[in-house]
């Protein structure tokens, strides 16, 4: 069996030379070709990992666009079970590290030491548990870790400073900073206070600072890049997937090349 990929290991990598890009697609959605397809050409477009969300039935942190591609997913069979066998099935489909973005719910009914398995078996990057801080069920969290999944957990713009170190220490594979309070694909302005978060997060860990939530253009991209160490982009590239497949994938691609030549700009005046 191939080692698991690293998905620390790529977002150093890029680092050194400037901002990481982390796409998120919904798995399965609009169906499992196209979703593959666009791994395959957000990795040639430069991306350095794909966040991978497994469909949820109560999506709660997730706007009405990725809420709309889940329960397309769910209706179309998406589960873990089939997430796992198609990544362990055919890996050259998945050419970046994948990190598997969840509710805790998928995984606690699946069976946490049967998911890390069969992670291990997929070649499954990362974890990251967005309705599960690292507080509550450690023992969760300590067999995720065990088991060689690196974990993403998310900071927000009202986390407390005092809690700060606390987060920072269960990440290993990056900090997730959220931008903006409410849902996930909104616009609007991001918080005040992202700078102040960074520097706090930054005195606790050298791990990766990636911004996601409402970052919908390549100008978004390059605000963002200067001061965190990437970008994650996700209801924008769920929006352009419903659209017919090939008019998808060749908007998707132009969009994706625009992020990406935004963030070297923004790695090259950062440098």
């Amino acid at each position: 069996m191939s080692s698991r990929p690293s998905v620390r290991a790529a977002l150093d990598l890029r680092r050194r030379g400037g901002k990481a890009f982390v796409p998120f697609l919904t798995a399965g959605y609009p169906d499992w070709e196209t979703c593959e397809r666009a791994i395959t050409l957000l990795a040639a477009c430069g991306a350095d990992a794909i966040e991978l969300g497994v469909p949820f039935s109560d999506p709660l942190a997730d706007g009405p666009t990725i809420q709309a591609s889940s329960q397309r997913a769910l209706e179309a069979g998406v589960s873990l079970e089939q997430i796992l066998s198609r990544m362990e099935s055919a890996p050259e489909r998945y050419p970046l590290p994948i990190v598997l973005m969840s509710y805790a719910n998928p995984i606690v009914t699946f069976g946490v030491t049967r998911f890390c398995a069969r992670a291990e078996q997929a070649r499954v990057a990362g974890v990251l548990l967005s309705d599960l801080p690292p507080e509550e069920l450690p023992e969760l969290w300590r067999e995720v870790r065990e088991s060689g999944l690196e974990t993403a957990v998310l900071v927000a713009p009202t986390t407390a400073s005092a809690r700060i170190p606390s987060l920072a220490a269960a990440a290993t594979g990056y900090l997730y900073l959220i931008t903006r309070t409410g849902v996930t694909g909104q616009g609007g302005e991001f918080a005040s206070n992202l700078v102040t978060q960074v520097s706090l997060i930054r005195r606790s860990t050298d791990a990766p600072i990636i911004a996601g939530f409402g970052i919908r253009t390549p100008e978004d991209a390059a605000r963002l890049g200067a001061e965190m160490d990437g970008v994650i982009v996700g209801a924008r590239i769920i929006e352009i997937l419903s659209q017919p497949v090939e008019s998808a994938l060749t908007e998707l691609e132009r969009f994706a090349r625009g992020v990406r030549a935004a963030l070297d700009t923004s790695g090259q005046a950062t440098s």
